[in-house]
């Protein structure tokens, strides 16, 4: 989640209650494995989108639920 600022080490804060919306970072179950994503859609249809490069968008096959909405992050001190 480079392009979000989520870095390996940080925690992030997340509430199963919100609704997710289009370009919130979620945590989701997608086709069985989870994995924090930014919540993407186009023409109609929801996919997760990666913030780093290096990685590929995830569409799902089966099935997507958004298990949770990203509301802080906390950053690792070292």
């Amino acid at each position: 989640m480079e392009g979000r600022g989520i870095q390996q080490g940080d925690w992030v804060i997340v509430d199963a209650d919100l609704s997710p919306g289009e370009n919130d970072v979620v945590v989701a179950l997608i086709d069985g494995k989870n994995t924090l994503k930014t919540l993407a859609q186009k023409d109609g249809f929801f996919f997760l989108k990666a913030e780093n490069p290096d990685y590929d968008e995830w569409l799902p096959l089966e099935e997507l639920i958004i298990q949770g909405v990203a509301k802080a992050i906390l950053k690792r001190i070292s």
